[in-house]
Protein backbone atom coordinates (compact mmCIF):
# COMPACT_ATOMS: atom_id res chain seq x y z
CA UNK A 1 0.00 0.00 0.00
CA UNK A 2 3.08 2.16 -0.48
CA UNK A 3 2.59 2.78 -3.82
CA UNK A 4 -1.09 2.40 -5.17
CA UNK A 5 0.62 1.13 -8.25
CA UNK A 6 2.55 -1.28 -7.32
CA UNK A 7 2.30 -4.72 -8.48
CA UNK A 8 1.68 -7.43 -6.02
CA UNK A 9 -0.25 -11.24 -6.09
CA UNK A 10 -3.23 -9.02 -3.98
CA UNK A 11 -3.30 -6.42 -6.51
CA UNK A 12 -3.38 -9.11 -9.51
CA UNK A 13 -5.99 -10.56 -7.49
CA UNK A 14 -8.02 -7.90 -7.14
CA UNK A 15 -7.87 -6.86 -10.92
CA UNK A 16 -8.67 -10.32 -11.95
CA UNK A 17 -12.12 -10.10 -9.34
CA UNK A 18 -12.89 -6.57 -10.66
CA UNK A 19 -13.06 -8.00 -14.18
CA UNK A 20 -14.73 -11.44 -13.07
CA UNK A 21 -17.75 -9.49 -11.21
CA UNK A 22 -17.28 -6.75 -13.12
CA UNK A 23 -17.24 -4.39 -9.74
CA UNK A 24 -15.09 -1.97 -9.07
CA UNK A 25 -13.05 -2.08 -5.75
CA UNK A 26 -11.64 0.32 -3.43
CA UNK A 27 -9.20 -1.11 -0.93
CA UNK A 28 -9.03 0.21 2.50
CA UNK A 29 -5.41 -0.95 4.79
CA UNK A 30 -6.38 -0.96 8.39
CA UNK A 31 -4.95 -1.88 11.43
CA UNK A 32 -6.77 -5.38 12.79
CA UNK A 33 -8.38 -4.01 15.47
CA UNK A 34 -9.83 -1.32 13.27
CA UNK A 35 -10.56 -3.25 10.29
CA UNK A 36 -12.16 -5.85 13.12
CA UNK A 37 -14.57 -3.54 14.55
CA UNK A 38 -15.48 -1.56 11.27
CA UNK A 39 -16.32 -4.89 9.39
CA UNK A 40 -18.33 -6.24 12.72
CA UNK A 41 -19.95 -3.87 13.97
CA UNK A 42 -20.17 -0.98 11.31
CA UNK A 43 -20.44 -3.00 8.34
CA UNK A 44 -18.72 -1.15 6.03
CA UNK A 45 -16.53 -3.14 4.23
CA UNK A 46 -17.67 -5.97 2.40
CA UNK A 47 -14.44 -8.39 2.44
CA UNK A 48 -10.88 -8.95 3.99
CA UNK A 49 -8.03 -9.87 2.54
CA UNK A 50 -5.84 -11.99 3.90
CA UNK A 51 -7.83 -13.16 6.40
CA UNK A 52 -7.90 -17.10 7.92
CA UNK A 53 -10.48 -18.74 10.15
CA UNK A 54 -7.57 -20.08 12.97
CA UNK A 55 -6.97 -16.28 13.59
CA UNK A 56 -10.85 -16.10 15.07
CA UNK A 57 -10.78 -19.02 17.47
CA UNK A 58 -11.44 -17.54 20.83
CA UNK A 59 -13.19 -18.36 23.84
CA UNK A 60 -15.26 -15.51 23.26
CA UNK A 61 -18.56 -15.74 21.26
CA UNK A 62 -19.12 -14.43 18.23
CA UNK A 63 -21.29 -11.45 17.46
CA UNK A 64 -24.80 -11.90 17.03
CA UNK A 65 -25.57 -12.02 13.27
CA UNK A 66 -21.68 -12.48 12.09
CA UNK A 67 -20.64 -15.22 10.54
CA UNK A 68 -17.23 -15.25 8.32
CA UNK A 69 -17.33 -17.07 4.82
CA UNK A 70 -13.71 -17.89 3.69
CA UNK A 71 -12.93 -18.54 0.07
CA UNK A 72 -10.51 -21.50 -1.28
CA UNK A 73 -7.16 -20.55 -0.17
CA UNK A 74 -5.25 -17.50 -2.35
CA UNK A 75 -1.74 -17.71 -1.53
CA UNK A 76 0.14 -19.82 1.53
CA UNK A 77 2.76 -17.82 3.60
CA UNK A 78 5.53 -19.60 4.72
CA UNK A 79 7.00 -18.56 8.37
CA UNK A 80 9.65 -20.18 9.07
CA UNK A 81 12.62 -19.15 11.27
CA UNK A 82 15.70 -17.28 10.10
CA UNK A 83 19.09 -17.21 10.85
CA UNK A 84 22.56 -16.42 9.65
CA UNK A 85 23.61 -18.66 7.25
CA UNK A 86 26.57 -20.42 9.87
CA UNK A 87 23.44 -21.79 12.05
CA UNK A 88 21.43 -23.00 9.12
CA UNK A 89 21.60 -26.78 10.34
CA UNK A 90 21.43 -25.17 13.64
CA UNK A 91 19.21 -28.05 15.63
CA UNK A 92 16.55 -27.71 18.46
CA UNK A 93 18.49 -28.56 21.78
CA UNK A 94 21.36 -25.71 20.44
CA UNK A 95 18.48 -22.49 19.71
CA UNK A 96 17.91 -21.03 22.71
CA UNK A 97 16.97 -17.53 22.03
CA UNK A 98 13.85 -16.50 19.68
CA UNK A 99 13.15 -12.69 18.41
CA UNK A 100 9.12 -12.75 17.52
CA UNK A 101 7.82 -9.13 16.02
CA UNK A 102 5.26 -7.42 18.64
CA UNK A 103 1.47 -8.67 17.38
CA UNK A 104 2.39 -12.49 16.21
CA UNK A 105 2.47 -15.13 17.70
CA UNK A 106 5.18 -18.09 17.09
CA UNK A 107 2.77 -21.11 16.45
CA UNK A 108 4.95 -23.51 15.44
CA UNK A 109 6.88 -22.65 18.31
CA UNK A 110 4.63 -22.63 21.41
CA UNK A 111 4.97 -26.28 21.63
CA UNK A 112 8.74 -25.64 22.74
CA UNK A 113 8.28 -22.51 24.86
CA UNK A 114 9.77 -24.25 27.92
CA UNK A 115 12.82 -24.86 26.33
CA UNK A 116 13.39 -21.48 24.08
CA UNK A 117 13.31 -18.21 25.23
CA UNK A 118 10.77 -15.74 23.10
CA UNK A 119 11.99 -12.28 22.62
CA UNK A 120 9.18 -9.68 21.46
CA UNK A 121 10.54 -6.74 19.27
CA UNK A 122 8.89 -3.91 17.98
CA UNK A 123 8.91 -5.11 14.20
CA UNK A 124 10.43 -7.53 11.76
CA UNK A 125 13.55 -5.71 11.01
CA UNK A 126 14.43 -5.38 14.63
CA UNK A 127 14.02 -9.04 14.87
CA UNK A 128 16.60 -10.10 12.14
CA UNK A 129 19.23 -7.51 13.21
CA UNK A 130 18.70 -9.29 16.87
CA UNK A 131 19.57 -12.00 14.27
CA UNK A 132 22.64 -10.72 12.97
CA UNK A 133 24.19 -8.99 16.21
CA UNK A 134 23.87 -12.10 17.83
CA UNK A 135 21.30 -11.55 20.96
CA UNK A 136 19.18 -14.03 19.56
CA UNK A 137 19.32 -17.85 17.38
CA UNK A 138 16.85 -16.80 15.24
CA UNK A 139 13.40 -14.77 14.06
CA UNK A 140 10.28 -16.31 13.81
CA UNK A 141 8.96 -14.71 10.45
CA UNK A 142 7.24 -14.66 6.64
CA UNK A 143 10.14 -15.63 4.62
CA UNK A 144 9.03 -13.53 1.78
CA UNK A 145 8.62 -10.68 4.23
CA UNK A 146 12.36 -11.34 5.68
CA UNK A 147 13.52 -11.61 2.18
CA UNK A 148 12.20 -8.27 1.07
CA UNK A 149 13.88 -6.70 4.80
CA UNK A 150 16.83 -8.09 3.91
CA UNK A 151 16.75 -6.73 0.27
CA UNK A 152 15.51 -3.27 1.21
CA UNK A 153 18.13 -2.77 4.57
CA UNK A 154 21.17 -4.91 3.21
CA UNK A 155 21.09 -6.69 6.25
CA UNK A 156 23.44 -9.42 6.15
CA UNK A 157 23.09 -13.15 4.53
CA UNK A 158 20.34 -15.01 6.57
CA UNK A 159 18.38 -18.23 5.11
CA UNK A 160 15.66 -20.17 6.44
CA UNK A 161 16.79 -22.94 9.58
CA UNK A 162 16.28 -26.20 8.01
CA UNK A 163 16.03 -28.15 11.03
CA UNK A 164 13.30 -25.67 12.88
CA UNK A 165 9.77 -25.24 13.25
CA UNK A 166 7.64 -23.81 10.41
CA UNK A 167 3.86 -22.80 9.80
CA UNK A 168 2.44 -22.91 6.52
CA UNK A 169 -0.40 -20.36 6.62
CA UNK A 170 -3.71 -19.99 3.85
CA UNK A 171 -4.63 -16.34 3.35
CA UNK A 172 -8.09 -16.61 2.28
CA UNK A 173 -11.05 -13.79 1.41
CA UNK A 174 -13.74 -13.73 4.00
CA UNK A 175 -16.63 -11.83 3.82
Amino acid sequence: FVTPDSVSLFSEFIEWLSKKTNCEFKILPLPIKRLNLVFEEQRAIDFIYPDNPNWHITSQPKKEGIRRVYSPSIAVALGGTMVTEANKNISLTQFKKLAIPRGFTPVAWLPLQSQVTFREVSDTKAALLMVLTGRVDGADIEYNVAQHLIKKHRLGPMVLANNLPFTLTDFHLST
